[in-house]
């Protein structure tokens, strides 16, 4: 099972070399990093 995992990692890093592409640090939108920034609601405040 452990060399299913290694083995599908290597195939996303030879992927992401192929394509230009970190797969560590992909490219986020502006709007996905204020989704993310924005954080859970606060359910004290009204």
């Amino acid at each position: 099972m452990a060399s299913l995992l290694v083995q599908s990692m290597c195939a996303v890093g030879v992927l992401g070399e192929q394509s230009g592409i970190d797969p560590g640090r992909p490219g986020v939108a502006d709007s996905g990093r204020k989704l993310y920034g924005m954080g859970p609601p606060d359910p004290w405040k009204s």
